[in-house]
């Protein structure tokens, strides 16, 4: 018996601490519910968005949490260019103190290349505890590149979506291209819609077209971005990818999107 109540004591004395506060599975991605960004490279007019999770967060009472998030970006050169604060008290209607969040903020037309230090710190008011992690992210020159793809339940951009959904539903997405030809004083690009099954080939004979052209030339030298809203309807169940392509004409340049789109049934 002597023995055994040695051994627990043991064993109690060398057992995890549970529930203490962490960040988990942060990752950067088009959107909240979109998909992973492929690498951590970004470029002038994108968003940089990183979501992630908080676990052991203490809650109150009635259920929430207060959670201090702090969100820190530091230059090639060490200067701070972004540092903001906000307080996260959320109702936790399932129980349990694990529940995701993101970050999110505009990466500015002149921000200068090179690799930057994105930094979040969590301060949990009620468990007295920090936790803190650190990402590094690429700056990249302006290129002809498609930027900020998000998707949306509405077509105001209120509601996260991911890239599918249910049978019956809309899905909305909006996304941005810079880096267009402009030494004509116009621009001219277009954005080609197309889905493809599960065996890689298109639901429709001709992708959907949408143009977008800018003849005067005082607004074409000025223009920075061309924005392009789509839709699209999820009206049979199945694993598609969706392909967005955008062909600068005048710059004779194409740069392609494509990421899975899996639709489900109710």
């Amino acid at each position: 018996m002597k023995n055994f109540i040695v051994c627990l004591i043991a064993l109690l004395g060398t057992a995890p601490v549970w529930g203490k506060l962490e960040i988990t599975k942060m990752e950067g991605a088009q959107g909240p519910l979109g998909p992973v960004r492929e690498t951590l490279d970004f470029y002038p007019l994108d968003e940089i968005l990183f979501r992630y999770q908080v676990a052991g967060a203490k809650t109150d009472a009635d259920g929430k949490t207060d959670v201090e998030v702090e969100m820190k970006l530091t230059s090639p050169t060490g200067k701070k260019v972004f540092d903001t604060k906000n307080t996260a008290k959320r109702l936790l209607s399932l129980g349990a103190n694990t529940y995701p969040a993101f970050v999110i903020m505009n990466v500015p037309e002149n921000a200068p290349p090179g690799e930057y230090t994105l930094s979040l710190n969590l301060t949990d008011r009620i468990g007295k505890e920090t936790a803190t992690i650190e990402r590094k992210l690429t700056c990249k020159p302006i290129s002809f590149q498609i930027v900020a793809i998000r998707f949306w339940r509405d077509p105001d951009g209120k509601i996260p979506a991911p890239a599918g959904g249910m049978v019956g539903e809309s899905v909305h997405f909006k996304l941005r291209v810079i880096g267009f030809d402009k030494s004509k004083k116009k621009v001219q690009t277009t954005l080609s819609i197309t889905v493809l099954d599960d065996k890689g080939k298109p639901v429709h004979e001709k992708p959907q077209i949408i143009k977008a052209e800018l003849n005067n030339p005082d607004d074409a030298v000025k223009a920075t971005q061309v924005n392009y809203n789509g839709l699209l309807y999820l009206n049979r169940a199945g694993n598609f990818t969706l392909v967005l392509a955008v062909d600068d004409v005048l710059g004779d340049k194409k740069v392609k999107f494509e990421t899975p789109l899996k639709v489900l049934a109710p």
